[in-house]
């Protein structure tokens, strides 16, 4: 579907379930009601992690990138996460020593938060010669943990955002879709991004005749 498409689809759905003969919404306000629907849609599959729906989520991996070290300490590095970064899958690492140039290592995450107890652990603490070393992410960071080795890079593999659909003049609440910013879903998934974004325009009306359909489709 086009956002032309889908807008208009979100139109007819809110008229459906209104009270008054006409329920007006402008593309403006739309859009942001989608970008937060499709977000939240993704969201929900992710936690279910339910194979039958997770494969609708398929387009937005991103598989094995390359992300270079950002700042080191002895027994830690730091590397950033990319910006369109939504959820993790896994994460590898491309270490050195003086003896052994760019070996792979396994990274596992610790959800450890003291940091000594970690590396002294010595079934989770890193290891060159085990090719494996624990890993935390805090914020927009990673924390790949170290010893007597360097990290050369990480290989990421995530799960991105899906791409925002916007209008050619965003100052404009009434302008014409840019149509080069296409919504990536199917049109299944749209249909049931469409039903949360009406929920919470209806949310947002207060309309308490939509709370029990507006709950069901936020949820979905």
């Amino acid at each position: 579907m086009t956002s032309e498409q889908i807008y208009e689809q979100f139109i007819i759905k809110i008229n459906k379930n209104a009270q008054t003969d006409f329920v007006h919404c402008d593309r403006g306000r739309f859009v942001v009601l989608y970008n937060e629907a499709q977000i939240k849609y993704e969201e929900s599959i992710l936690q279910k992690r339910n194979e039958d729906e997770i494969r609708y989520v398929q387009k937005f991996v991103v598989p094995n990138s390359n992300l270079t070290v950002e700042f080191s300490e002895n027994n830690y590095s730091l590397f950033k996460l990319p910006e369109n970064y939504f959820d993790f899958i896994s994460l590898k690492g491309k270490a050195s020593t003086s003896y052994c140039q760019n070996a792979t290592i396994s990274l596992h995450e610790t959800k450890l938060e003291n940091v000594d107890i970690l590396l002294e652990d010595e079934f989770n603490k890193p290891s060159f010669d085990y090719r494996e070393a624990p890993f935390k992410i805090a914020e927009d960071k990673i924390i790949a943990y170290k010893d007597n080795f360097t990290y050369e890079s990480v290989l990421c593999t995530y799960y991105r955002y899906p791409q925002e659909i916007q209008l050619i003049d965003i100052e404009d609440p009434e302008s014409q879709f840019d149509e080069t910013k296409q919504s990536e879903w199917d049109d299944k998934s749209n249909n049931r991004i469409i039903d949360s974004a009406a929920a919470r325009f209806f949310l947002n009306n207060d309309d308490a005749k939509y709370q029990p359909t507006k709950m069901e489709s936020i949820q979905k």
